[in-house]
């Protein structure tokens, strides 16, 4: 972002940067007014140019500043100016619950302090239908008597809803802290945040975070397919009961948490006082809500049957990929056409296209990574045929993947190449605007792309859609192919449960 300091943005004099995210840097600043330090939080000037966006944030901006808690941080005031879009905070300098975090858990009476206050401040926000969506230790600000402060309620919405940030690489939420159904692109609700909240409870309890990944996305695909990690593979001293309610507030499915976040922070309080009084603690039904990630601590009491059928699957899976065979499907939308790139908002009861396996039977893929940039994929079609893949509904009340597809990986320039020997044709639009994986069809249009030609990935992983006639949510790449008679060059959408299986 530009320099600002020495500017006057309104009535507020820029003095020096506080802090900078992904969606906003935050600066202190100076009303001569009522003689009050303030905090600032200046959002990109690129929202400018967004002709909704103004109106969103201006409504937004009204609905935040009616929120009145003491462990709500207030908004003051808002405005534009010179080009920015501004929100005014109280200053706080003491610092976040971030800052206080040094990979060591806390003891449980100040963790059980810092969730219920955090608990009691989502209830009042969610009891008028807001969810904040970004919740992690750095929007927790910690002022000088240690209470906790949340910030930013309603920013990663405005965000959501801003095409043209989500199309130049903004990712909205933070992955480490995101819920299995936000990572999808699911509708939210409350229980969302709840999720958010239990993963710092965790982070508490443990002194660090259940999934970290090299990618954003791979972190994403670890909440909503990898079994939790127990709490006391980490830390040892975590009281049992204090580990049952992390578990079922980390439920993979929204169904199986603890409704609010208050219904959270009681169990907590419950679980503690009785170990000191020596009283055994009940988590009702937490056997259907949850994995473990290792054997421990009474596994059994926590993993479900139901648990049962996800193995058998997981394992055909296996056998499956020891065999050779895998099922490549990407969907391809077209930029520029509306009509194949429009779909309704998804919803926790949407059905789920999945790639239907018996499609597959003529393709073989294989892979290796080169250390440095490249990544090979080669599909060697057994016969002449061009295949269409097909689609079959995964039942409306499974709505987690049972398999987990594997993206290529974004190296720290954001640049990879992946060599394809296509050994036939590559289906995209006849403008040649997109391209695909091979042996797909999309509408009346077939290209040859030459053996050996090379995609490159010129810029992604972005989240959300990027344009606003296409409204899926989902991963994008912008991609281009090199070495080719076809040279392509466009946007490919992956969604959560398309694109490279595992090799």
């Amino acid at each position: 972002m530009e320099n600002i300091i020495g500017k006057q943005l309104g009535p507020y004099q820029v003095i020096e940067p506080i802090g900078e995210g992904g969606m906003a840097a935050i600066y202190k600043a100076y009303q001569p007014g009522v003689d009050r330090f303030v905090a600032l939080k200046v959002l990109p000037q690129r929202l400018a140019e967004d002709p909704g966006f103004v109106g969103r944030f201006q409504q937004e901006a009204r609905i935040l500043a009616q929120l009145q808690h003491p462990h709500i941080l207030p908004v003051f005031d808002y405005g534009e100016s010179e080009g920015y879009t501004y929100i005014v905070m109280p200053y706080i300098k003491s610092g976040t619950l971030a800052d206080l975090m040094h990979g060591s858990p806390f003891p449980l009476t100040q963790t059980i302090t810092i969730i219920s206050q955090l608990a009691n401040a989502l209830d009042y926000a969610h009891n008028k239908d807001l969810i904040h969506r970004d919740i992690k230790p750095s929007n927790i600000l910690i002022d000088e008597s240690g209470n906790c402060l949340l910030t930013d309620f309603g920013i990663a919405k405005l965000f959501t809803s801003t095409s043209r940030f989500t199309s130049t690489g903004g990712i909205i939420g933070t992955p480490d802290y995101m819920s299995p159904e936000q990572g999808q692109g699911y509708k939210l609700d409350k229980r969302s945040d709840v999720y958010s909240l239990g993963i710092i409870l965790y982070e508490m309890v443990t002194g660090r975070v259940p999934f970290t990944a090299e990618t954003p996305i791979a972190t994403i695909f670890k909440h909503i397919n990898d079994p939790l990690p127990a709490p006391h593979q980490f830390n040892s001293t975590v009281p049992e009961s204090v580990e049952l309610v992390v578990l079922r507030a980390l439920a993979k499915k929204p169904a199986d948490r603890f409704q609010t976040a208050g219904d959270l922070a009681n169990a907590l309080q419950t679980a503690v006082t009785n170990i000191e009084a020596g009283i055994p603690t009940q988590i009702e039904a937490l056997s259907a809500t949850v994995a473990l990630g290792s054997a421990g601590r009474t596994k059994d009491a926590y993993v479900s049957r139901r648990l049962l059928p996800l193995t058998i699957i997981l394992a055909l899976l296996l056998i499956i990929c020891g065999s050779g065979t895998f099922f490549i499907y990407t969907r391809v939308l077209n930029p520029q056409t509306q009509t194949t790139a429009v779909a309704p908002e998804l919803t926790e009861q949407s059905p789920i296209l999945i790639p239907n396996p018996s499609a597959t039977t003529g393709s073989t893929k294989t892979a290796s990574a080169n250390a440095k940039m490249t990544k090979t994929a080669t599909v060697q079609p057994t016969s002449t045929s061009t295949p269409i893949p097909t689609a079959t509904l995964m039942p409306t009340d499974t709505p987690m993947p049972t398999n987990t597809p594997q993206i290529w990986p974004i190296s720290p320039t954001g640049v990879e190449a992946c060599h394809l020997t296509l050994g036939g044709q590559t289906a995209a639009r006849e403008n040649a605007r997109l391209w695909s994986q091979p042996n797909v069809r999309t509408g009346n249009a077939l290209f040859d792309v030459d053996p050996g030609a090379v995609v490159e990935i010129v810029e992604g992983p972005i989240w959300g859609p990027i344009r606003r006639d296409i409204d899926f949510p989902g991963w994008w790449w912008l991609v281009k192919t090199i070495g080719s008679s076809n040279t392509q060059e466009g946007w490919v959408w992956e969604s959560r449960l398309e694109g490279c299986m595992p090799p």
